[in-house]
């Protein structure tokens, strides 16, 4: 996974590396022209697998996590619409509050608030028991119920494990993109110099490939004096 500036320098560097092997004849007195564009290979290469370990660093237990979270909120409605019922036929304001859930509040509230409302209604429930299972809120449902909020906790540290593989693949990249930037910068652009007489159309074609095409960045044109728009 690549941020929009890298992605559009990784085209960059594909669009050049693939020129340079193109017109690997024309350059035999250059041969380390040559091994710059092998190493340039390599790490545009490192690159396409870091960006890959990156987008996957967390996609899997993020899956896992929203699984857990639907299958919680599942087990926790039909608990709470046995309190509140019961809340309501005895008039108890404080529990009917309590208890007056929906799929659309769980599903807005945070990681920790819902595993705490699922806890709270578990609490409710058992405080109550004999009166709720007669309303569907049975032993099942209650074991059900606490089995689901410990899984969608252990869910949460899953996730939140893989957050340190991703930044360290960030990191990683980081490195990788110096290293290709140093390649063609330091390297492969001093060796073109040696082309710029023999090949001059190919010399050419390599400085145009060379240029960052900044795809899905927004510029305001520079003779722009309209107002920026107001912050929100």
């Amino acid at each position: 996974m690549l941020s929009k500036h890298q992605a559009n320098k990784l085209a960059m560097e594909k669009r050049t590396l693939k020129l340079l092997n193109s017109n690997l004849a024309k350059y035999p007195n250059v041969p380390a022209l040559k091994d710059a564009a092998a190493d340039l290979a390599s790490t545009i290469s490192q690159i396409e697998a870091k960006s890959a370990e990156k987008g996957d660093a967390t996609i899997g237990k993020t899956d896992a996590k929203n699984l857990a979270e639907s299958e919680l909120i599942n087990a926790i409605l039909p608990v709470a619409g046995a309190c509140h019922s019961l809340a309501s036929r005895e008039k108890d304001l404080v529990m009917m509050k309590k208890t007056a859930l929906n799929r659309t509040m769980l599903e807005r509230m945070r990681d920790e608030d819902l595993e705490s409302e699922a806890k709270s209604i578990f609490d409710i429930a058992s405080s109550r028991a004999e009166e709720v299972a007669s309303r569907g809120a049975t032993a099942e449902r209650l074991t059900n119920l606490t089995a689901k909020t410990a899984a969608y906790k252990e869910s949460r540290g899953e996730q939140k494990m893989g957050v340190p593989r991703r930044k360290g693949a960030a990191k990683t990249l980081d490195d990788l993109f110096k290293e290709s930037d140093r390649l063609l910068h330091d390297e492969i652009d001093h060796l073109m110099e040696n082309l710029a007489d023999t090949e001059p159309q190919f010399y050419t074609e390599y400085h145009a490939a060379r240029r960052i095409d900044d795809l899905g960045v927004r510029h305001r044109p520079e003779n722009d004096n309209s107002p920026a728009p107001p912050a929100k």
